[in-house]
């Protein structure tokens, strides 16, 4: 027979705390579903955050843009640093930045590459997303000539100009008293002269870029010369030239305190000469070639005259080749090599041009000047073979239509500082 538990404190007692034991434990896992629930909460909206930060900040990027393509004096207009703050954007706050790494000066230069920057904030979330633009734009109409002015382009009498890939040009009347291995485009044509190629009158007019010497001579590592400027080798890590320093672009700039005379030099890089009205004659053997491919190799602020030999350069007393500065890949510390006498690159020139023969052009020649006479003046028998890679990369400040573009690969999420 069954024994019944009699009714006592005792035993009335242990069925309580069962019964309180099984209620504690449904409400921990009660309050542990609560708490998960409000984890779980939490987690879902610290992610949208995220997002949304991130979202926000690319917004930020696009809205700097939308201002640079908008405003066309946004160089000017604008400061180096902070150009919004806390703007509301999708629920959260942005703060935009447009910088300048090069120099920390948007207005110096239009061909500056730029950084934005645009940091967000919503909730406890921050995303601070950068990139970089740089500027990319169509080669101006003159990269497409070999040789072109907006003067009067005149060949001498029995001179005899050669040229490939391109015509040569002017805005003016072409005076072809000699002979033209090539084609033109020009205005007028007189006298007739002989023209191998064909001629195009009545061409529409190209324009030459203004800003050039300025934009060049603030890259520049600068000195001055007069007289004889001969034996010297220009490199992005060698300057021979008496009170110059290293650049490591390759740009120098010489200005001229009196007449000087250019020669038997071994250039790669961009040599800006600011003739300050004196007389510039770039002579003899010269082997001069651009370092950077976006770079022309010769600017000249003023009138010159380039008359090249067809005899090699020697490097005598000066190593031409040092370490650092290969030619075709070869260096050595010897003073036994030689070089072609040439020019590769573009050869800008805001005054007028004589250009005498047998001088050997790779790249493309600009003379800014407007005069009626000899804007370019062609005596002996130069080549100029024209190169069609200025178009493919237009060299800084050689565009139209210019604007600022995104790095590919610049893209980045930052961290801050």
């Amino acid at each position: 027979m069954m024994r019944r538990c009699p009714s006592t404190p005792r035993c009335r007692g242990g069925i309580y705390i069962a019964v309180l034991g099984a209620a504690m434990l449904v409400t921990i896992l009660g309050m542990a579903a609560m708490a998960a629930v409000a984890v779980e909460r939490i987690t879902v909206e610290v992610t949208a955050d995220v997002a949304s930060a991130r979202c926000a900040a690319e917004s930020g990027v696009d809205l700097a843009m939308l201002t640079i393509k908008n405003q066309s004096t946004w160089r000017t207009a604008r400061a180096n640093g902070t150009w919004f703050s806390d703007v509301a954007i999708g629920g959260a706050k942005v703060s935009v930045e447009v910088t300048d790494p090069l120099d920390a000066d948007l207005s110096n230069r239009d061909t500056d590459t730029i950084l934005v920057k645009a940091t967000a904030v919503r909730g406890q979330a921050r995303h601070i997303t950068q990139v970089s633009l740089q500027i990319q734009g169509d080669p101006a109409d003159a990269l497409k000539m070999a040789m072109h002015t907006p003067g009067n382009f005149h060949v001498d009498g029995a001179a005899v100009l050669a040229v490939s890939g391109a015509p040569v040009s002017t805005n003016g009347t072409f005076a072809n008293d000699g002979t033209v291995k090539g084609s033109l485009e020009c205005a007028a044509l007189l006298p007739l002269g002989t023209v191998s190629g064909t001629v195009t009158l009545l061409a529409p007019a190209k324009a030459v870029p203004n800003g050039i010497v300025v934009l060049y001579a603030s890259l520049a590592s600068p000195f001055s010369a007069s007289g004889i400027f001969e034996d010297q080798l220009l490199t992005p890590v060698a300057c021979t030239a008496p009170g110059g320093a290293v650049n490591s672009a390759g740009v120098y700039l010489l200005s001229a305190t009196g007449d000087v005379t250019i020669r038997n030099i071994r250039l790669w890089g961009t040599l800006v000469i600011r003739s300050n009205g004196n007389r510039v004659r770039i002579e003899n053997s010269e082997l001069l070639q651009r370092y950077r491919p976006d770079y022309p190799v010769l600017v000249i602020d003023g009138d010159a005259e380039i008359a090249l030999d067809s005899a090699v350069l020697t490097e005598g007393a000066r190593n031409m080749n040092p370490p650092g500065s290969p030619y075709q890949s070869i260096t050595d510390i010897d003073t036994s090599d030689t070089y072609p006498s040439q020019i590769d690159g573009l050869v800008y020139a805001t005054g007028k041009l004589t250009i005498v023969g047998p001088t050997k052009i790779t790249g493309a020649v600009m003379a800014g000047s407007t005069a009626l006479s000899n804007a370019i003046l062609i005596q002996g028998s130069p080549e100029v073979a024209w190169d069609p890679g200025l178009l493919a990369a237009p060299p800084l400040g050689f565009m139209q239509n210019a604007r600022m573009t995104i790095i590919p690969g610049s893209w980045a999420q930052a961290t801050a500082p």
